[in-house]
């Protein structure tokens, strides 16, 4: 195409809305049989945005259900309110400076958070600790991890994201778009959109430790470990109640066949169940269950 129109590709080839909505386009038409190819090519645009749009909302409802369990039974009405916000916030990029608002989110929602929340995750390890994390997976795997993710947790994420930081730093350049830097204006607003969603995380961390501390002597550091170590010794604690609990099947492990007899597989044992009952557990409270095996 480049060659078509006599232009180096570096000014044919541009990121943004452009790529996929005028250069893509342009190209099809040139191949044999065009409408088959731009057929195609809008179908494969159209599973795609539908793809991303049942991530990102699924992810946004297990959010909210999970820190309001009660809403639960009323999950339709919790992804009609979600997808509505969505289609309000998303009429600003209809507008005939929509496309400035898209490059804009483009620049700093979809870059700046992702390396925050790395930073974020690595507090894990050097607050929790990587044994008790390990320990942790374990308990949710049902097998030991080797050693080299410790390695990587201490050395390597620690080291490529500092890496990335300082490359994004390095290469920084003001936003623009078609030629035109945008306002200082909406560099805040932008920085805005990459902070604020990440600040969430640590504001929301201090005041759920803050209101579990009894003694106001102690360092945050302290506190926050002791919370973490507390919350994993109530998971292991909620699945040894439902290992315990009367009338449940891993209170007897022999009830449980080995092979079930209707589909022939191997039944799960004790570790496998663990991870699972735990998580319901948490959420309902003790569950008395009883697996029976059923005979054709």
């Amino acid at each position: 195409m480049a060659g078509h129109l006599g232009l180096p590709v570096s000014r044919v080839v541009r990121e943004g809305p452009g790529l996929v909505f005028a250069i893509f386009p342009d190209a099809i038409t040139r191949m044999p049989v065009p409408t088959f190819w731009a057929i195609l090519f809008n179908l494969m645009l159209l599973c795609f945005g539908l793809d991303t749009q049942f991530a990102i909302i699924e992810t946004v409802v297990t959010g909210i259900t999970d820190l309001w369990p009660g809403v639960r039974n009323s999950k339709r009405w919790i992804i009609l309110i979600v997808c509505s916000c969505a289609f309000l916030i998303g009429l600003l990029f209809t507008t005939k400076a929509g496309l400035y608002w898209v490059r804009l989110f483009d620049y700093f929602v979809a870059s700046w958070p992702l390396i925050l929340f790395a930073f974020l995750e690595m507090t894990v390890i050097l607050i929790y600790g990587a044994p008790r994390f390990a320990r942790n997976i374990t308990e949710m795997i049902g097998r030991n991890i080797s050693y080299f993710y410790r390695i990587l947790w201490y050395t390597l994420v620690p080291l490529s994201t500092l890496f990335l930081v300082l490359a994004s730093w390095a290469t920084h350049q003001p936003l623009d778009y078609n030629g035109m830097v945008f306002p200082h204006w909406t560099q805040a607003v932008g920085w805005l959109l990459a902070v604020l969603p990440v600040l969430l995380i640590p504001a929301y961390a201090l005041y759920h430790v803050l209101t579990e501390v009894e003694d106001t002597q102690q360092s945050f550091m302290a506190v926050l470990r002791a919370y973490l170590v507390s919350s994993s010794a109530d998971i292991r604690r909620g699945a040894k109640e439902v290992l315990e609990s009367p009338g449940s099947a891993l209170a007897s492990p022999r009830r449980i066949p080995p092979v079930s007899s209707i589909t022939g597989r191997r039944m799960p044992n004790e570790s496998e169940l663990v991870p699972a009952l735990t998580v319901i557990s948490r959420a309902q409270g003790p569950l008395n269950i009883d697996f029976r095996e059923t005979h054709v």
